[in-house]
């Protein structure tokens, strides 16, 4: 048994000793702890550059969402359609300066709300609060 302190990368070993008191071996490895969970932001504007704050109406169906988040990591972004079923709108790769931006094509009128979700290679994830969008040509 292990116990880490701290995220980062760690330098562990491990051998095995049997009942008469050999011990085999001794392997080396390396693991990374990573508990930080992504920062990840999520914004919302029409294709005039308005920024579309939770609960606006707009009558433009393509909208660019954008924000910050980690580095490298993904960006996913769903319409919530109800409490069970959520629709994958886009995915970008968030740059290195640690931006993201992706223009999404909606099917029509109708309310949305929008979330943007990120998660790293320990799987922390992170969700941003839903942006109520109502679309109506």
């Amino acid at each position: 048994t292990a116990t880490l302190s701290g995220d980062g990368k760690h330098e562990l070993n491990a051998k095995a000793t049997d009942a008469a008191g050999n011990v085999g071996s001794t392997r080396n490895f390396e693991v990374t702890l990573d508990t930080v969970t992504p920062t990840l932001t999520l914004n919302i504007t029409d294709m005039d550059g308005k920024v579309l704050q939770p609960g606006a109406s707009t009558g433009d169906t393509n909208l660019v969402f954008s924000g910050i988040g980690e580095p490298g990591l993904r960006a996913l972004v769903f319409d919530r359609v109800d409490s069970e079923t959520r629709t994958l709108l886009s995915e970008v790769v968030i740059s290195e300066d640690g931006t993201w931006s992706t223009t999404v094509t909606l099917s029509g009128d109708g309310n949305y709300q929008f979330y943007a979700f990120s998660y790293d290679a320990a799987f922390n994830a992170l969700e941003t609060g839903d942006v109520e969008i109502t679309v109506d040509t």
